[in-house]
């Protein structure tokens, strides 16, 4: 009988572990609720700026796949301050989470995104929707943007809903084409 309630004891001590460090990863800055809520429901061929959800006023915004925890200094020619912040941050690690990183000198916010939102993340072959996609809005696809550009387009390929992140340069208002 004791050792039931020691475990019952250790199952709830471990529910709320559980319960706390979600309520600590699902933490970012003002505005990340509104943002990956836009994300979800955002339609087909539309833009979503960062700039129009996140109060954090960011120099730069880069995108880090599942498992990956650090910028490449290709990427950005910050990388390397951004990188200690991001080693004093513990960022989530699983298949399903990429992070999105933002970066002020001195300063970085978190918000993480995870893959089981109704689109998957895509950062690389886009193939035939190229064109269509980018007909409307120069986007240059790339893992860190300047904050002011920085936005994901949605759109449909194969009957799957994507998400890709870059920087928007120009964009003509209105839905991008079907």
């Amino acid at each position: 009988m004791r050792f039931i309630k020691i475990c019952a004891g250790v199952f709830a001590l471990a529910s709320i572990l559980i319960s706390v460090s979600y309520m600590l990863r699902q933490s970012g800055p003002k505005g990340t609720a509104e943002f990956v809520e836009a994300l979800e429901d955002a339609p087909i061929n539309s833009v979503i700026r960062l700039s129009d959800y996140i109060s954090f006023q960011a120099s730069e915004v880069c995108l880090l796949t599942p498992y990956q925890y650090r910028i490449p200094p290709k990427n950005s020619q910050h990388a390397s301050e951004i990188n200690e912040k991001i080693r004093k941050v513990r960022l989530g690690s699983d298949d399903a989470l990429w992070n999105v990183v933002l970066w002020k000198t001195g300063k970085i916010e978190v918000i993480e995104l995870t893959r089981y939102l109704s689109s998957e993340i895509k950062s690389k072959d886009f193939g035939e929707v190229e064109h269509r996609l980018f007909s409307r809005v120069t986007f240059l696809q790339k893992p860190c943007s300047d904050f002011s550009s920085a936005a994901f387009i949605k759109f449909k390929s194969d009957d799957q809903t994507f998400l890709a992140f870059g920087g928007v340069i120009n964009e003509i208002q209105g839905r991008l084409p079907a």
